[in-house]
């Protein structure tokens, strides 16, 4: 009869063979981690509802983690100016990106320096952020019917105002005339700023933009609110529908603020944040701070993180080659 610990050698034998892992206890890094400042550098200027959800969530990883997140803004270049740091900078765990949709619209308008799915590893989708499509007094429409059937009347006549060429406020411009036959003209500004400065003063008479900036706005009379992208009508304005409620189905992809770790970062440290991430955003408070924001808080995984970023590569691959849009 074998002894036990001859047993013990077959069988041990046998599962290395067969390609069974067995758990390994962490690395004293791994278990160490993290033991020094966090920067999560950010997409987006100072100021506005996604630089609020970053210091968010940012301070929310602080508590959570014991060690300094702080918020490094990068804007500019439709996000790659943030890209392009992260990419710069240690495969350590020290350095997150957190941006927006642009992560995936960039390398679909022009030729880009970076693959968001090979350079880059999805940790979590920290919030959407929906658009409220809304027009200047001016225009003499409270509905979005009202808006679409003297729009109709008058092809061209309506402007419609962006962030810039390939912005989400212009794509989901292009969705709403191709959903519903009218003709806008487009209107791109070099950010959110200016083009918010242009529809308040009247110079343009649409755009779409975060309820946040729009709503105050909108209480004094300036501007009126007609539809909500997404599914869900959004707590601090729940008296505006959504396109889908509306009748137009098709303007349902609501942007993301989602973070990033650069590919090559140990997966434990990558799978350490994700879960914290997590937690920070499931707690009442910061799930109602960041609604109160206009936003949608999200949390979920890595995994979940990609297969929203699949969908927003393939609905908008396709409108961009149909309306053949590009970044020079």
């Amino acid at each position: 009869m074998k002894d036990i610990a001859s047993e013990r050698r077959t069988l041990l034998k046998a599962a290395v063979a067969s390609g069974i892992a067995f758990a390994s206890p962490l690395t004293r890094s791994e278990a160490a981690y993290p033991n020094r400042p966090i920067r999560v550098v950010f997409s987006l200027p100072p100021g506005g509802s996604g630089d609020a959800i970053a210091r968010l969530i940012s301070d929310g990883l602080s508590r959570a983690l014991g060690v300094s997140v702080f918020v490094d803004n990068r804007p500019g270049g439709n996000g790659t100016i943030a890209v392009n740091n992260v990419m710069q900078s240690p495969a350590d765990g020290y350095t997150y990106l957190l941006t927006s949709t642009n992560m995936v619209l960039t390398p679909l308008l022009r030729k880009s320096n970076y693959d968001p799915y090979k350079d880059f590893l999805p940790v979590s989708e920290c919030a959407r952020q929906p658009l409220v499509f809304s027009v200047h007094s001016k225009v003499g429409v409270s509905t979005l019917a009202d808006f679409i059937r003297n729009a109709k009347a008058n092809p061209g006549k309506y402007s419609l105002g962006s962030f810039g060429v390939g912005s989400v406020a212009h794509l989901y411009g292009e969705l709403l005339q191709e959903a519903s036959g009218i003709e806008l003209l487009h209107v791109p500004f070099k950010g959110e700023a200016e083009a918010m400065r242009a529809l308040v003063g009247g110079e343009i008479d649409s755009v779409f933009f975060g309820p946040s900036a729009v709503k105050p706005q909108a209480d004094k009379g300036v501007l009126h609110m007609l539809a909500v992208v997404g599914q869900e009508r959004l707590s601090v304005i729940p008296e505006v529908a959504t396109f889908p409620q509306l009748g137009y189905p098709s303007i349902n992809l609501v942007g993301m603020h989602a973070l990033y770790a650069r590919a090559g970062t140990p997966s434990a440290f990558v799978q350490r944040i994700m879960a914290e991430v997590g937690k920070v955003i499931a707690t009442p408070e910061m799930s109602a701070r960041i609604r109160d924001l206009g936003a949608i808080p999200v949390g979920g995984t890595g995994e979940q993180l990609l297969s929203e970023m699949k969908k927003h590569t393939q609905r908008w691959s396709v409108l961009i080659k149909q309306k053949n849009i590009h970044l020079e």
